[in-house]
């Protein structure tokens, strides 16, 4: 998935994963689905919240 592009971000993540492409990548990936599972938890309790 997307991570914020700037030089900064981008030296801190390498910096972090030593420079593992993958690593950094399934970092994002993870982010994402955890970020998706929070937005679907919600809707799923606003729909339990109406009925």
């Amino acid at each position: 998935m997307l991570q914020p592009r700037t030089k900064r971000w981008q030296s801190r993540m390498n910096h972090y994963f030593r420079g593992n492409e993958k690593r950094v990548k399934q970092r994002a990936n993870t982010f994402f689905l955890l970020g998706l599972a929070f937005v679907l938890a919600g809707f799923a309790y606003l729909f339990r919240m109406a009925a």
